[in-house]
């Protein structure tokens, strides 16, 4: 007799809003809410994402539905999008905001507003929460609701990338949620047991944060351009911020514990208050980031010898940070290594979808091994958009039979063209792995140029990364690990003799790359493309960036793709089986 089938939701609300669906024990679709409302790291309850699920899998009622639960991000859950709209336009406070709280901050003013301002949220929470309740009874009216704690999410959205047959140590580190900034559980035994937890108030992601708000970044999404900035700075220049830095946060004698000298949220204003001002821009953007590795690469030790642990997961926003995983990878001896990709809170409905599925039953979900778990368009649903283009300003080709539009992106690549793709599953994450990407040569610097002047606008100092073949990867990596890297989230040293292949895919002063090993197995597409490219070149790396423009979410929709290509100054894009060109 055939089992009846289950559908387990997972289901994050608040930044970065995004649902998980596990089908079966198996994880068929994971989604942001941003790749269909166009608002980078929506804010609010994912209404498009789900209804985009049901209709696709024709889901009247799911059988358990987890919601990632509590915290300042519920009051979101109302948002509509011109809400969400208005909230990331806004500054993280103006000049003299910031100027005002600095004093307040220094006469420890500041400290004791907060305290009010934390009694009176805990007020607003609790007469909230009878609204919340009915909001979320009107969506699931017939479905099993139950809440999960932030941190446990990223535990076990860490955990649905790994064999759960393996014991592991799990150590989580983000900005906040639910009042913790990080957690360090153990799996074993089948069972998630959490050993220590982190105070909000000590969290060296708020710090990261809040030092992105100093160099007039935004938090939250432009922290990984001060990992990027970092290696440009003198040492000596920045060991100066470095001893600050270590004043303000260090960890417990242990070392299994962050503690603080005040509230992490308001070191955007002790720098202010104590003329950081001073420092040049990238001596502060070295010393947070040798901060965040030295500080989190001592906490992970201190937390795998505690537990006699060989086996390491990563999960939380910290640890989308690819050169500290670098670092975690390089130093300790570990046996398994599995930094979640893309760790950040668009992860925790995955942690929310497992921890629904693996606790009410007898199985466990099949590891993630692939993350293009997103939507995909058919070139007879493709072909009604390049229809309506103007005829005067495009051409438009398909490729069929023998001759496959990966080859021909292989030749235009070969020839020095950039060109985007658009085809199969869209990737999930913030990272694009192929599908929804920007392709270029990698071995002409200039490209780097080509592609910030015409699409991307990304500040001078940034790298983009490298896919690369993972017959090829030994050729080009430093990797005594023997670490593959299908999602892009470690960092890795480059083979000198070989960084000439790939220079405009590595980071322009330090060498390091970001890259993902690309299998037939994985995506057979995208490595045909990357093997075409080879066979012309003798080079198995292509360069890839995001196929979006700049502060735009990656593109979803044919018409998304369509519109990127119409405003920047691409000039080729390859779109399900077609190439469409500018004339």
């Amino acid at each position: 007799m055939k089992s009846k089938d289950e559908y387990i939701l997972g289901v994050n609300v608040g930044h970065d809003a995004g649902v998980a669906l596990v089908h079966n024990g198996v994880f068929i679709e994971v989604i942001g809410e941003e790749r269909f409302s166009r608002q980078k790291g929506h804010l609010g309850f994912p209404h498009k994402s789900l209804d985009y699920i049901k209709d696709k899998y024709h889901i009247n009622t799911f059988d358990r539905v987890v919601i990632i639960s509590g915290g300042g991000r519920y009051k979101t859950i109302f948002f509509d999008e011109e809400k969400n709209k208005k909230l990331r336009q806004q500054r993280k406070g103006d000049i003299e905001d910031v100027f005002v709280k600095s004093i307040l901050f220094k006469y420890k003013i500041l400290h004791v507003l907060n305290a009010w301002k934390q009694i009176n949220k805990i007020f607003k929470q609790y007469f909230r929460t009878r609204k919340i309740n009915q909001f979320l009874e009107k969506k699931f009216p017939n479905e099993e609701i139950l809440h999960l704690d932030h941190h446990l999410a990223h535990a076990w959205g860490a955990l649905a990338f790994t064999d759960c047959s393996q014991d592991q140590l799990i150590v989580t580190l983000d900005g906040e949620g639910d009042g913790l900034s990080g957690s360090i559980c153990e799996y074993k035994n089948n069972q998630l047991k959490r050993h220590r937890t982190v105070l909000a108030k000590d969290s060296i992601g708020t710090l990261y944060g809040r030092v992105t708000d100093h160099l007039g970044m935004k938090r939250n999404e432009h922290e990984y351009k001060i990992m990027g900035l970092a290696p440009y700075a003198k040492e000596d220049s920045g060991q100066l911020v470095l001893d600050k830095f270590k004043k303000i946060l260090w960890l417990s004698k242990d070392s299994l514990n962050f503690e603080s000298s005040f509230d992490m949220q308001f070191a955007h204003y002790y720098m202010v208050a104590n003329n950081f001002g001073s420092y040049r821009f990238d001596a502060i953007a070295w010393a947070i980031q040798e901060f965040t590795e030295s500080t989190v690469l001592k906490f992970v030790q201190a937390a795998l010898i505690k537990h006699d642990a060989k086996n390491l997961s990563l999960g939380g926003g910290v640890f989308m940070n690819i050169k500290l995983n670098q670092q975690i990878l390089s130093t300790c001896n570990l046996e398994m290594f599995n930094p979640a990709p893309s760790c950040g809170d668009d992860s925790l409905s995955i942690g929310a979808a497992k921890f629904g599925y693996d606790t009410f039953s007898d199985k466990k979900t099949e590891p993630i091994k692939n993350i293009y778990l997103g939507t995909e368009y058919l070139d007879t649903e493709i072909k009604q958009y390049l229809d309506k283009l103007d005829a005067d300003k495009y051409n438009v080709r398909y490729f069929e039979g023998g001759r496959r539009i990966e080859q021909e992106v292989a030749r235009l690549l070969s020839q020095n063209e950039i060109v985007a793709r658009f085809k199969g599953r869209m990737e999930w994450g913030a990272r694009a792995l192929g599908n929804r990407s920007i392709l270029a040569n990698p071995t002409m610097f200039d490209n780097i140029r080509t592609i910030n002047k015409a699409i991307k606008n990304r500040d001078f100092w940034m790298p983009f990364a490298p896919s690369m073949l993972v017959e090829r990867a030994n050729d080009y990596l430093i990797n005594p690990q023997k670490f593959l890297s299908p999602f892009m989230a470690v960092g890795f040293e480059t083979n000198s003799e070989k960084a000439s292949e790939f220079i405009a895919a590595i980071h322009p002063y330090d060498k390091t790359c970001r890259p993902q090993v690309v299998s037939r197995e994985v995506n057979p597409d995208y490595h045909l493309l990357i093997k075409s490219f080879e066979k012309l070149t003798g080079v198995g790396v292509v360069l890839n960036t995001s196929f979006n423009l700049h502060g735009q979410p990656i593109v979803e929709h044919p018409a998304d793709a369509l519109q990127t290509l119409e405003q920047s100054g691409l000039r080729y894009l390859a779109i399900g089986n077609y190439l469409v060109f500018k004339k």
